[in-house]
């Protein structure tokens, strides 16, 4: 029987501590191969071309260039599944956020220390595994998708059952979905519940940012 060809991961990351507690997070699944790591984005984009990993992780903050420009550049000319490795703060959840947006598969908070990182070494490496999945293309750069066309101005009140709901279920990737998605949607439909594969602390952000696009209020559930 054939062998089940593994992950191959990237690392990029500044830090040569995180570089190594996430390589080490990373070799503990069987399905995962770190096959290289990265000091910054420069680095990484040759890197990338030489050894075409599956599936790369990133940190936001680096010299030279940060993780963001480095995210959007990747997305534009050589889409590939990242998931981000951050020191999410009350103030980076918004960029992190932006990351999601500007093509990250998904994002983690990255804990202080080695140590810390590898409590989170499962959790990681399942992002990991769900981002090898994911099928990309290629997004070019004058191409936004932040306010998308309506399809409708509004809908006539009453067309709608106060029983029905419509529900929308995404999985990892999904928050671009619903950027494009949601804000498309007309006014005056049944209630609309949102469930999504997101970080936490993310959700609020989330919510405030859909809220401004779309014609109908959106905001986190609550008790």
């Amino acid at each position: 029987m054939t062998a089940k060809r593994k992950i191959r991961v990237l690392i990029v990351d500044d830090s040569a501590v995180a570089r190594r507690a996430i390589s080490e997070a990373l070799g503990q699944d069987p399905e995962i191969e770190v096959i290289d790591t990265a000091c910054d984005a420069y680095v990484a984009r040759e890197k990338i071309l030489k050894l075409q990993p599956d599936v790369i992780t990133l940190d936001l903050e680096m010299p030279r260039m940060d993780g963001l420009t480095f995210l959007k550049i990747l997305n534009e000319h050589h889409p590939l599944p990242v998931v981000v490795v951050s020191a999410l703060t009350p103030q980076g959840s918004a960029k992190a956020l932006e990351a999601l947006a500007a093509g990250a598969v998904d994002v983690l908070g990255k804990p202080n220390g080695s140590q810390a990182l590898g409590e989170v070494a499962y959790q990681l490496a399942h992002l990991v595994k769900a981002a090898a999945r994911a099928r990309l293309q290629p997004r070019r750069r004058e191409t936004s998708i932040t306010a998308p066309p309506q399809l409708s101005k509004s809908v006539p009140a009453g067309e709608f059952s106060p029983r029905r709901i419509v529900l929308i279920g995404a999985s990892t990737g999904g928050v671009e979905a619903l950027r494009f998605l949601l804000p498309q949607l007309p006014a005056g439909l049944p209630p609309i519940a949102v469930v999504q594969h997101i970080p936490p602390n993310f959700s609020r952000s989330m919510a405030e940012h859909l809220n401004k696009l779309c014609q109908f209020e959106v905001r986190e559930a609550h008790e």
